[in-house]
């Protein structure tokens, strides 16, 4: 997610068997910016965790993930990911993170200047958004799914934190 008038934008990951969101500001777009993203992601899991939670990334043929082999590739030169691209305007095959992304922008509408924007900021957000319970997994939260499947650990390694469903927040009053 990007927006004008600023250089940064969000980058997202979304587990999609639990719907799991999470989210690193980028200072810019860039090849180098979503290598750096990867690699503070496993030093933080690990390079075993890293595999067992993003060992398939989908992502579209934007200039950011056109160099497959520096984003599979992980920090202890072991294959960590799997990259594989979605065709042109199929956002149906992104494995729901287009299903999370409106979320998303209800806190951060189109329009938003991400300039002063921080990474405690977009962390925030998501720790609310996995907080919403959802229809789909039996009215259950991202975090919760994610802690049954993963455990304590994954989550405080992503530096997610829990957010009651009540105390949930999807405006732009979260971060005022």
């Amino acid at each position: 997610m990007s927006a004008r008038g600023s250089g940064k934008c969000i980058l997202t990951f979304c587990l999609p068997e639990t719907e799991l969101l999470t989210a690193h500001i980028l200072n810019r777009l860039a090849k180098g910016a979503v290598r750096a993203a990867f690699d503070q992601m496993e030093q933080a899991l690990g390079t075993y965790d890293f595999l067992t939670v993003f060992g398939i990334c989908l992502t579209d043929r934007g200039a950011e993930s056109g160099d497959p082999n520096a984003l599979e590739i992980g920090i202890n030169g072991i294959k960590r990911t799997s990259l594989y691209y979605c065709d042109p305007m199929r956002g149906n095959q992104k494995g729901g993170i287009e299903e999370v992304h409106p979320l998303l922008r209800m806190i951060l509408p189109k329009g938003t200047i991400f300039t002063h924007l921080t990474q405690w900021d977009v962390r925030k957000c998501v720790d609310h958004i996995n907080g919403y319970a959802r229809e789909k997994p039996g009215g259950a939260t991202p975090y919760d799914l994610s802690l049954q499947k993963s455990g304590p650990d994954i989550l405080r390694a992503l530096q997610l934190k829990y957010v009651a469903p009540d105390e949930v927040t999807l405006t732009p009053k979260l971060l005022k």
